[in-house]
């Protein structure tokens, strides 16, 4: 694709990722969710994706997420996947190379709006603080891929000062108990979000999510909870993809919330980056529920 002097709405920056699950591998990871959306919704949109040089879904982008660059990395960022009691173990297998600046393509940095989801400690902070000072996007960041709850220290410290470069931060629930220290959501909020003046959006899963901003907005956005569930994987990817599609288009917070609530829910009947759900109905439903 030709992106010379081109201006994307969105731009997506994150790593691919190759999930073995049961044998058999599948396609993953924040850019290819993201951007699967995006692409399927028909926005303005550019991912920036880091993987191996024998990534074997190139294919897969030429058809189904259009709008890409590729950058070729040592590896691509591997998982081996499995569920024991209905709980999902990811075990990481390979890793690719830390994003830095230089690979950033100018076209990314004259975007509305930067969407960063690093997936392994893969963005660091000066990768970010060079960012900000070099685009006039707004910045969002979904900082962990770390829903069980537990951080590390330098963990902690990388969350505070992720936070002086983004206007946008999403969060699971468990992520916020594990670095705020408090098990009661409305106390994690109250004691330790209080204390930034970030955009917080905190995923519930099928309860919804969370809007705050100090001072101006602490509000729950409804889920949706109408599939047969199959797999969660990649939610939460698709659900920021929705938000910020939503904040292209103008709409307001709490629209935002929904029409991401609605695709993350949509997306749990099936399996894979292909559960993507058809742009008709997420517009069907979003017009029913707004």
């Amino acid at each position: 694709m030709i992106i010379q002097n081109m201006k994307f709405d969105i731009v997506v920056v994150s790593h691919a990722s190759l999930d073995l699950y049961l044998d058999k591998l599948y396609l993953g990871g924040p850019v290819s969710y993201c951007g699967r959306l995006l692409d399927e919704l028909g926005a303005n949109y550019l991912v920036v994706g880091m993987v191996g040089k024998e990534f074997p879904f190139k294919d897969y982008y030429k058809k189904r997420i259009k709008s890409n660059i590729l950058v070729e990395s040592t590896a691509t960022t591997s998982f081996v996947m499995e569920h024991i009691k209905g709980i999902r173990h990811i075990k990481i297998s390979a890793k690719a190379e830390p994003f830095d600046i230089a690979k950033i393509p100018k076209e990314a940095i004259k975007a509305r709006y930067i969407l960063l989801s690093p997936i392994i400690d893969d963005m660091p902070i000066e990768f970010i603080k060079r960012l900000s000072k070099r685009t006039n996007a707004k910045l969002c960041i979904d900082p962990f891929n770390n829903d069980n709850g537990k951080f590390s220290k330098m963990q902690k410290i990388y969350f505070l000062e992720v936070a002086n470069y983004v206007e946008i931060i999403k969060l699971s629930q468990n992520e916020l108990v594990g670095l705020s220290g408090f098990k009661d959501l409305n106390e994690a909020i109250t004691n330790y979000l209080s204390k930034f003046n970030n955009i917080f959006i905190i995923t519930l899963g099928k309860n919804g999510a969370r809007i705050y901003k100090k001072n101006e907005i602490n509000k729950t956005v409804r889920g949706i909870d109408l599939c047969p569930f199959v797999d969660a994987t990649g939610c939460g990817d698709i659900f920021f993809a929705g938000f910020i599609y939503g904040l292209s288009k103008e709409y307001q917070l709490e629209e935002c919330v929904l029409f991401g609530n609605i695709c993350a829910g949509l997306s749990v009947s099936s399996k894979g980056v292909d559960s993507i759900p058809k742009k008709e109905d997420i517009i069907k439903m979003y017009n029913s529920l707004k």
